[in-house]
């Protein structure tokens, strides 16, 4: 039973789970900051305007 003392790299499951640690996190982040974005660039947006 070689494979089971074998911990040389990740299992594909790993890289499931921390793909789906990464995706949440990024899905919250966006969910979060979603109107401060939007205000920044609306601000970047008129700035433009205003200079064009």
């Amino acid at each position: 039973m070689k494979f089971l003392r074998d911990e040389s790299g990740a299992t594909a499951a790993e890289y499931v789970l921390l793909m789906g640690i990464v995706c949440t996190t990024l899905a919250v982040a966006a969910l979060t900051f979603s109107e401060a974005i939007a205000a920044a660039l609306g601000n970047a947006g008129a700035a433009i305007g205003v200079a064009g």
